[in-house]
C-alpha cells in the first residue's frame, strides 16, 4: 500500500471511532431524554451506521487495491461488490423490521442512522482546522 492508502485506512479509523462516540453519546442523550426504547433505537441506527459506513469502506480499498495491481485481468471480488451494493438493501430491511417489529420511534432510529454522516463531517472540519485552511 501507498501513503495515500495509508491515510485512507487511517482516515476510515478515525470516522469509525467518531461514528461509536456518537453513537454512544447520541444513545445516552436519547436515554436521559426520552426514554428507554428511543435509546435503543438510536442504538440501533448508530450501529446500521457503522456496519454500512465499514461496508462502503471495504469496496472502496478493495476497488483501490485492483487499480493498483498491473494485472491485465483487474476483478472484484464478487462478495465485496455484494456487501458494497447490497448494505442499502441491509439497512432497509433492518431499518423496515425494526420499525415494524418493535415500538421504536422513527426519528430516533433515523437519528443514529447519521451517525457515521456526522463522523465524516466531523473528521473533515478537523482535518481542515489542523491543516490551516480557511475557506
Amino acid at each position: 500500500m501507498d501513503l495515500q492508502s495509508d491515510f485512507f485506512i487511517l482516515e476510515g479509523r478515525q470516522v469509525e471511532a467518531l461514528t461509536l462516540g456518537i453513537g454512544a453519546t447520541g444513545t445516552i442523550v436519547a436515554l436521559l431524554r426520552w426514554g428507554v426504547i428511543a435509546g435503543l433505537g438510536f442504538a440501533l441506527g448508530a450501529g446500521l451506521s457503522l456496519v454500512s459506513y465499514s461496508w462502503l469502506k471495504r469496496g472502496v480499498l478493495a476497488v483501490g487495491e485492483v487499480k493498483d495491481k498491473d494485472s491485465p485481468a483487474k476483478k472484484i471480488s464478487a462478495w465485496v461488490l455484494v456487501r458494497f451494493w447490497g448494505r442499502y438493501v441491509f439497512v432497509a430491511l433492518f431499518v423496515y423490521v425494526i420499525l415494524t417489529g418493535f415500538q421504536v420511534p422513527a426519528s430516533a432510529l433515523f437519528a443514529g442512522l447519521f451517525a457515521s454522516t456526522a463522523g465524516i463531517l466531523i473528521a473533515a472540519v478537523w482535518h481542515l482546522i489542523r491543516s490551516g485552511v480557511t475557506s
